[in-house]
């Protein structure tokens, strides 16, 4: 499996540069804003994250 961390300040396009390797090298793309926060802007537990797919692999 290969993966990528894009690294930046806000604002700086991490989501276009993202989205366009994704579709440039078939992989899928996975934004840690929608790991971290439910639809309403409410923070998962940290645990979540630890156990989400994005660690494991």
């Amino acid at each position: 499996m290969r993966k990528i961390a894009i690294v930046g300040n806000s604002g700086a396009g991490k989501t276009v540069l993202a989205n366009r390797l994704g579709t440039l090298l078939e992989i899928p793309v996975t934004h840690l804003d929608a790991l971290r926060y439910d639809p309403g802007l409410r923070r998962h537990p940290i645990r979540y994250l630890r156990l989400s797919s994005i660690w494991t692999g």
